[in-house]
């Protein structure tokens, strides 16, 4: 007996399986192994899927964040040496 998956931005269905074409592009991935995964491995397939994508993005922040301070510090450095810009 299993449960009903959830709606989380993945693209597994509650449904059932998908057509084999399509299975083959699930979670970002092109790969052709896809296709041979039962209901429980594209269940766990979508739990990471969407922990890596989270991950992504704070990772994508954190950048964002250590730019804005390096961009502080080289403006800050230019007035220190009197160059302007």
């Amino acid at each position: 007996m299993t449960a009903p998956i959830r709606e989380l931005h993945c693209p597994v269905k509650a449904t059932g399986q998908q057509p084999v074409e399509k299975r083959r592009d699930l979670f970002g991935l092109k790969a052709k192994w896809l296709r041979f995964a039962d209901e429980r491995q594209l269940r766990r397939l979508a739990k990471l899927h969407v922990r890596i994508e989270r991950r992504k993005a704070l990772i994508a922040e954190d950048h964002a964040e250590r730019l804005r301070i390096q961009d502080a510090c080289i403006k800050q450095m230019r007035r220190g040496r009197g160059l302007v810009n």
